[in-house]
């Protein structure tokens, strides 16, 4: 249960995307009717989603792909050869489809997502799970992802990189709680990286499509 404090972004956005049980998401209405700050920023959420929604990013062009996609490769075999000259170990980790929601299986205790054009894809290592929020956007989708390790690791030295054979698609932070996102992605086939200095865990092919 939500307090009477003033609703904070991440209740608001709960709100806003329909992810709250229907007594929170009263708690929720009740205090923005009284708070005029929280009714302030829901309103700036609203638009923000609603210009979000008429964006559509065009894919870049080759050659960006490719310096990009050279860029990162140079940062991981950099930071490799660093820690390799210090002594450390460098690991490299493939994982493995764990659960699906499309395919309505997986392992005991994952929950299925409640909305139908939402996928939640769950895949696993030794060292970490890499959890998948697959969201339609218009014709284009939306990825939330979060790392869960096992091992006390540090999120925030994390890179994501998404990419589509030749083509690299994106590349972004992972944040300290392990959260990253990919927007307005294509439907299709990817390879996913989550890159440290002296870790990689790798998803050699992540299907990132829904019904449309």
């Amino acid at each position: 249960m939500y307090s009477e404090q003033t609703p904070s972004w991440e209740q608001l956005i709960d709100w806003l995307e329909g992810r709250l049980s229907p007594v929170e998401a009263e708690a929720i209405e009740a205090q923005i009717a009284e708070d005029q700050e929280a009714a302030a920023d829901l309103a700036w959420l609203s638009a923000f989603k609603r210009a979000g929604s008429q964006i559509i990013i065009d894919e870049p062009p080759r050659e960006l792909h490719n310096a990009l996609r050279a860029s990162f490769d140079a940062y991981v075999q950099r930071q490799s050869k660093s820690n390799n000259a210090d002594g450390g170990l460098f690991r490299k980790l493939v994982a493995a489809l764990s659960f699906d929601s499309g395919l309505q299986l997986g392992l005991a205790g994952a929950r299925t997502m409640a909305f139908p054009d939402t996928r939640q894809l769950i895949y696993s290592t030794e060292v970490a799970d890499v959890s998948l929020n697959v969201q339609v956007e218009e014709d284009r989708l939306r990825i939330d992802g979060q790392l869960l390790p096992v091992v006390d690791v540090a999120l925030d030295q994390f890179r994501a990189r998404l990419q589509k054979g030749e083509l690299f698609a994106e590349e972004v932070k992972v944040d300290e709680l392990g959260h990253f996102a990919f927007a307005a992605v294509v439907p299709g086939t990817y390879q996913l990286t989550l890159a440290t200095n002296t870790l990689i865990v790798l998803i050699e092919s992540v299907d990132l499509s829904i019904d449309l």
